[in-house]
């Protein structure tokens, strides 16, 4: 599959380190972003770490799309769930929210350098009953696809929570 066309360069965006900053004090998931993160990432679609996307959810849509690259050391692992929170019009910061990896795989077709920018265009499929499948496509900066993920991941919500 070829690179979607029209994606901004990463150096354009804003990175989740700067957009987090502002929280660090408020919230650990922010302090994590802004202080600990081994990654670079810059959102090309709206982020979900600040607030819902009644948006994307109102269009059935999970699709996003993230610059990334390493910010040092890489050593924690990584989740998609971002695309199934985003289908549901929840965000990372929902109070009360949970959520846990069920099963993930990982298809690699190309040597990458992780120091170098990828493009990961992430969708799900479907997120229900406390379940959701994100499927993701990792591109370098030139347009090669060099990988393919899926994760099922158990997610909840309190009630009060979907209320708002």
């Amino acid at each position: 599959d070829p690179m979607p066309e029209g994606v901004p360069e990463p150096e354009t965006l804003t990175s989740a380190k700067q957009l987090m900053e502002p929280f660090a004090e408020k919230s650990s998931y922010a302090k994590y972003y802004a202080e600990k993160s081994p990654f670079d990432i810059r959102h090309v679609t709206r982020t979900i770490m600040l607030g819902a996307d009644k948006k994307s959810a109102s269009n059935d849509s999970g699709k996003q799309m993230v610059w990334m690259k390493a910010d040092g050391k890489v050593d924690v692992p990584q989740v998609m769930l971002e695309p199934v929170l985003r289908r549901a019009g929840l965000s990372i910061a929902t109070p009360g929210i949970s959520f846990a990896s069920i099963d993930h795989s990982m298809w690699w077709y190309r040597d990458i350098d992780i120091n170098q920018w990828h493009l990961y265009v992430q969708d799900t499929p479907t997120a229900a009953h406390g379940r959701g499948l994100g499927q993701a496509k990792v591109y370098t900066q030139d347009g090669e696809l060099v990988a393919c993920m899926t994760q099922e991941a158990m997610i909840r919500v309190p009630e009060e929570a979907l209320k708002k």
